[in-house]
């Protein structure tokens, strides 16, 4: 089996120069199928799929601090626009200037609803993916 592993990488390895036409390109994803198949097989399929589970929880954790961290910074600035709108308005600045900060202000907190939703929805996203990873030990 490994003898047949080393054959395949090795033609594959040979072939990717000559890989440019079409019955190149044809005869390397044949080769890749049956690599991924024999390699499946030797590793047994109900392992890939745990690991393909692992993978997505640390995907999800990862795209969830990316997501807080996003959010937070964005809070921090609405809240600098908001200081920015409320020493505007008391300075009695122009009404244009006013108009477009606030305009500004209302995209800015539907975007941090958006994030917040989006943050919502990769936590669901975690817990469904930890109990499953739990049903399977």
């Amino acid at each position: 089996m490994a003898n047949n592993l080393k054959f395949l990488l090795l033609l594959i390895v040979m072939l990717a120069p000559i890989g440019c036409g079409d019955d190149g390109i044809a005869t390397v994803d044949v080769l890749k199928k049956r690599i991924t198949n024999q390699i499946q097989s030797l590793v047994g399929k109900g392992d890939i799929a745990i690991q393909k589970y692992k993978n997505k929880i640390v995907e999800v954790r990862q795209n969830l601090v990316k997501v807080k961290v996003s959010r937070k910074t964005f809070e921090r600035k609405l809240k600098a626009k908001k200081a920015q709108l409320a020493a505007l308005e008391k300075s009695e600045g122009s009404e244009a200037k006013i108009t477009i900060l606030t305009n500004i202000v209302q995209e800015m907190e539907d975007f941090l609803q958006q994030l917040s939703a989006a943050e919502e929805k990769l936590k669901r996203c975690k817990r469904r993916f930890t109990r499953l990873k739990q049903k399977s030990k």
